[in-house]
């Protein structure tokens, strides 16, 4: 059934599926937007929405946030990887999230709660991943310590907290202590 749907999609609407299928758990419009390429991102969700396919209910920090339903997100995965796009979309996705985190201060991250509720913790940890596989240990570590501000503002989230120590525990020579002792 998922299948037929997905074949009675435009070409537009299959790509712009398919791109989404990167995000994990949720994005926000302004994600979708710089993700996917798409001017028209909007009225393609709409679309996609109507079908059953992106899911409009869910918020975030009071603000909307859209998601794929895992079967959905799956099936959209294996076509962005058969038309050869994933990679240069995961690379957006990591560049999007590199771009949101870039610079702020702890203090700038608590006292602007509502800007930073987009922060999602498997989103971020996508991205870490990718840089870590594709940029090298390097750069994910350089992204981590322009992340450290989000990390340690969100560090009231248990998982993403455990996940991060342990991260850096994995590269005790590339981090001091002082660089994630509050989580």
């Amino acid at each position: 059934m998922l299948e037929w749907s997905y074949e009675l999609l435009t070409e537009d609407e299959r790509t712009m599926l398919n791109r989404l299928a990167v995000f994990f758990d949720g994005f926000e419009l302004d994600d979708a937007a710089a993700v996917t390429g798409f001017d028209d991102h909007a009225d393609l969700l709409d679309i996609l929405a109507a079908n059953s396919l992106v899911d409009m209910s869910r918020e975030v920090a009071r603000r909307p946030c859209r998601r794929l339903l895992e079967t959905v997100r799956l099936l959209a995965l294996d076509q962005l990887i058969r038309t050869g796009e994933a990679e240069a979309i995961r690379r957006a996705h990591y560049e999007r999230f590199a771009q949101r985190v870039e610079g702020p201060t702890v203090a700038q991250v608590q006292a602007d709660t509502e800007e930073w509720g987009w922060i999602d913790g498997a989103n971020f940890w996508a991205a870490i991943e990718w840089a870590d596989e594709n940029l090298g240990r390097d750069e994910s570590n350089a992204f981590a310590a322009r992340s450290v501000g989000a990390i340690r503002a969100l560090g009231r989230d248990a998982e993403m907290s455990r996940r991060f120590a342990d991260w850096l525990r994995e590269r005790p020579d590339d981090f001091g202590s002082e660089d994630w002792a509050p989580i």
